[in-house]
């Protein structure tokens, strides 16, 4: 699920990516974890556990008791679970299914489309005005400084329906118990701001995403786990082999920080485990 990932940060992790077996994709340490009996993971980036050795699904093994399958898709929205049966296949095999609260800016509207990408790089859309592909964030800036706020509402809101109708159809096709995980910096609870900036319209990640559509996909989940914290935060990535600090993406003008400044920290991957661990174990224990 992360190639793409462990091709960029390779100097600070490497996440094991293996493929076990029917399965066509490859996964964090799928290659040598046994791949029965099982809980799935799915969500995107924060899921994956960028940057972190040990991201909280791979915590969870040893606590529950059963392998955990991290499902995090880079750029990933619920649709992108939707459109794959095997995906599908996979979560409803398990035991149970842990689904994150992802980001609604990649998500479907009246003037932003799916792009074609199958697996990952879903933070992009194709822009129906402009007849391009474009950085989600991109096309909504571009869209909040060539229209009124009547309008940037008006997608705001179209957006936020797609965004619910994917998750009721997800959590519909899943048979097995489920665990809404929201982790984040922050809470739910949040006003977009109509100004042109791009940041106080989404707010931080899951962004676009506030209290009123976490309650109502939290209404049709077994159980709803929050997780608000930026405990380790930022976090100095050091080469995995000469322990120095190196920025992020050596050789890109654009990527000179030497920080994660915006993934979940191993801290807060730790305390995700920690929160999620008895709702899990409630869970098993009623199977």
């Amino acid at each position: 699920m992360g190639k793409q990932y462990q091709d960029r940060d390779k100097n600070f992790v490497d996440y094991n990516l293996g493929i076990p077996n029917g399965f066509d994709l490859p996964l964090r340490n799928g290659g040598s974890s046994p791949f029965y009996g099982y809980g799935s993971f799915i969500g995107a980036a924060q899921t994956f556990g960028r940057f972190v050795k040990y991201p909280f699904p791979e915590l969870l093994e040893q606590v529950v008791g059963l392998h955990s399958v991290n499902l995090g898709i880079a750029g990933a929205g619920p649709r992108k679970f939707n459109s794959s049966q095997f995906l599908l296949d996979t979560i409803n095999n398990g035991k149970y299914c842990v689904l994150q609260v992802m980001s609604g800016r990649s998500c479907k509207n009246n003037v932003f489309d799916y792009s074609q990408g199958k697996w990952e790089g879903t933070s992009s859309v194709w822009n129906k005005k402009l007849q391009k592909i474009q950085i989600a964030e991109d096309a909504w800036e571009w869209y909040i400084n060539n229209h009124t706020q009547t309008e940037v509402e008006a997608l705001v809101e179209n957006t936020r329906e797609n965004y619910l109708n994917e998750y009721f159809q997800l959590i519909k096709a899943i048979k097995v118990p489920i665990i809404l995980l929201w982790f984040s910096t922050r809470k739910p609870d949040y006003e977009a701001s109509y100004s042109q900036n791009i940041n106080k319209l989404f707010s931080s990640y899951p962004h676009l995403v506030n209290k009123e559509m976490v309650s109502e996909i939290a209404k049709q989940c077994s159980e709803y786990v929050e997780v608000v914290t930026n405990n380790g935060l930022p976090q100095k990535l050091y080469h995995i082999v000469t322990l120095e600090h190196q920025q992020r993406t050596p050789g890109d003008p654009r990527s000179t920080s030497i920080y994660n400044e915006y993934y979940p920290s191993p801290e807060m991957h730790y305390l995700c485990a920690y929160t999620l661990a008895n709702p899990i174990k409630k869970i098993i224990g009623e199977q």
